[in-house]
C-alpha cells in the first residue's frame, strides 16, 4: 500500500473493506456481561479490567494484588488483523503493541479457576467471545506475557 493514511484504501492487503470502515467498527460493551458474571457467579468473580489505553500489561497490573503475578498467554486469543496493520504501518515493536493496545483482548476477568467454564458460557450467552487467557501465581504484581 502506497498511502498508509488513506482511509478509503483496503484495511490491509486482501481486505474486503476500507481502513476507515475498520476503524469505525463499534467497541464491544462489556458491562452487561460483567454484570451477568457478578450476578450468576458472585464471589467467584474477583476483578475485571477493561483493556483500553495502557494495553494488556498496564490494565491487568492495576487489578493484581501485590503478591500475585498474572501470566497471560498471547496465543490464547486471536489478534485482529488491524493490530498487525498498526504495527506494520507504524513500525511499532511487539512489546510496545501490548503496552499500548489491547491486541484483541478487550476485557480480563479474574475468577476462581473452577468458575471458568460457567463464566465462558455466561459471556457467550451475552454475545461476547470468551476464553481462558492466563492464570495467577505468587509474585510481585507483575504481568508476564508468553
Amino acid at each position: 500500500m502506497n498511502n498508509v493514511g488513506d482511509l478509503s484504501a483496503p484495511a490491509w492487503d486482501g481486505a474486503d473493506h476500507s481502513l476507515g470502515d475498520e476503524l469505525l467498527v463499534p467497541s464491544v460493551i462489556y458491562s452487561p456481561t460483567v454484570t451477568a458474571l457478578r450476578h450468576d457467579l458472585g464471589g467467584a468473580v474477583h476483578a475485571a479490567a477493561h483493556i483500553t489505553g495502557g494495553g494488556i500489561v498496564g490494565n491487568v497490573a492495576r487489578i493484581l494484588s501485590p503478591g500475585l503475578d498474572a501470566l497471560i498467554d498471547l496465543d490464547s486469543f486471536e489478534t485482529p488483523q488491524i493490530f498487525f496493520e498498526i504495527q506494520r504501518r507504524g513500525r511499532v515493536h511487539a512489546d510496545e503493541m501490548v503496552r499500548v493496545f489491547n491486541c484483541g483482548l478487550g476485557m480480563v476477568v479474574v475468577l476462581d479457576a473452577g468458575a471458568a467454564d460457567a463464566a465462558m458460557s455466561i459471556a457467550r450467552a451475552n454475545g461476547v467471545s470468551a476464553m481462558v487467557v492466563g492464570s495467577l501465581r505468587s509474585g510481585t504484581g507483575e504481568v508476564v506475557l508468553s
